[in-house]
């Protein structure tokens, strides 16, 4: 029992070191980093809304990533609520407060005890049919403030679900040449960020990778975009950009509207994704996939 009881009924706990990004990651819990470490505090609510006296204080022991210039922070392990229960909002654990709210229809969760969790964690499920006013996604509130040729960090950690076409991050306008940056499992390849979505424009697609958990990321230095899977170099392509500062989509990517040719819908899971607004360094990269490999895979052999 970390809470000790005030006259009010509030809980005191204790409190060592500088914490940052405070941020309210459910109705009854909250979350911040604390000496380069992710605290989580949650407590129980009884039948008349009264919190209880005993509060519960998590401290990871998972080292937290780098944090400067840290754009966008979703993390799907962060939400408490019932196994394909639907999921309304994500919130941004970056301190930007540019939350993931539902854009066409809600994904569901995938509870810490279900068979689509990953490593005893909680996910989200994006699903997509031929019509596309039936596909799942989740919208920031606000656009990151990256657009041009600025360089950028992307890392997430998601899979395609098996006989599907896709699983995508979407932070550009697709209907426009040169502004389209995304990241993409999709026919089985990785596609990295390209400047427009015709599938002819498509370039450096990676060599067939059958549907799997894994930790996808791009590093863009306003020039090129170098990739990675499981913190494996993949290969460098160049490609213009001048890319539009528009909110992030996961799954469901829009165009204008469902009817545009270049909207989509995607099937797959989701675990976690950060952004930066600059291109991390090789130490700030390994940082970043030694958090998430710690965090994801601790007891799962990642396929590179």
């Amino acid at each position: 029992d970390h809470g000790e009881r005030t006259r009010a009924g509030a809980a005191k706990l204790p409190y060592q070191g500088k914490a940052s990004s405070l941020t309210a990651v459910g109705t009854n819990a909250i979350a911040w980093l604390q000496d380069d470490y992710i605290g989580r505090l949650a407590w129980d609510v009884d039948a008349a809304g009264r919190s209880r006296s005993r509060c519960q204080l998590d401290h990871e022991a998972i080292t937290a990533p780098c944090t400067n210039d840290l754009a966008l922070w979703l993390d799907a392990s962060t939400l408490q609520q019932s196994n394909q229960s639907a999921v309304t909002s994500l919130a941004d654990l970056s301190g930007k407060h540019n939350a993931a709210e539902v854009n066409g229809n809600a994904p569901s969760f995938n509870a810490p005890d279900s068979a689509n969790a990953l490593n005893g964690k909680g996910t989200v499920h994006f699903t997509a049919s031929s019509n596309l006013a039936d596909a799942t996604g989740l919208k920031t509130w606000s656009p990151l403030g990256i657009a041009g040729k600025q360089p950028r960090s992307i890392f997430v950690v998601m899979r395609r679900s098996p006989g599907r076409s896709r699983m995508l991050i979407n932070l550009g306008n697709v209907a426009a040449q040169g502004e389209y940056f995304g990241l993409c499992d999709m026919y089985d390849k990785l596609f990295l960020p390209s400047g427009a979505f015709r599938r002819s424009d498509h370039d450096g697609s990676l060599p067939r990778l059958q549907p799997a958990w894994r930790i996808l990321e791009v590093i863009y230095d306003g020039k090129s975009s170098q990739s990675y899977v499981n913190g494996s170099y993949q290969g460098t392509v160049t490609q213009p950009f001048n890319t539009a500062n528009q909110a992030v989509e996961i799954g469901l990517r829009t165009a204008g509207d469902l009817a545009s040719r270049n909207a989509a819908g995607a099937q797959g899971d989701f675990a976690e994704l950060l952004i930066y607004g600059r291109a991390l360094n090789l130490s700030e990269q390994r940082q970043v996939e030694d958090y998430l490999r710690e965090k994801w895979f601790a007891t799962e052999a990642a396929q590179h």
